[in-house]
């Protein structure tokens, strides 16, 4: 769970700054990890599971929701 509150920041527009503020968001994250054998693991992570829309720059959004596979052999 991560919280970001209002904050400032400036976004240009052309060779001009200009002032603005940043809504707060919060989004989600899950992640699981299994060892399924002495050398080998697997795991699953979802982050921003609610698909929240944020900026942490004006001007620049963040990726929606995505969930990641994993398999791991170690030696």
């Amino acid at each position: 769970l991560q919280y970001v509150g209002k904050r400032a920041d400036q976004q240009w527009v052309g060779w001009t700054p200009t002032d603005v503020e940043l809504d707060s968001y919060m989004i989600v994250n899950l992640s699981y990890n299994q060892q399924v054998a002495k050398h080998f693991s697997v795991s699953v992570q979802a982050h921003n599971i609610f698909n929240e829309k944020y900026e942490n720059s004006a001007g620049y959004s963040t990726e929606g929701r995505s969930v990641y596979a994993e398999m791991e052999y170690s030696f």
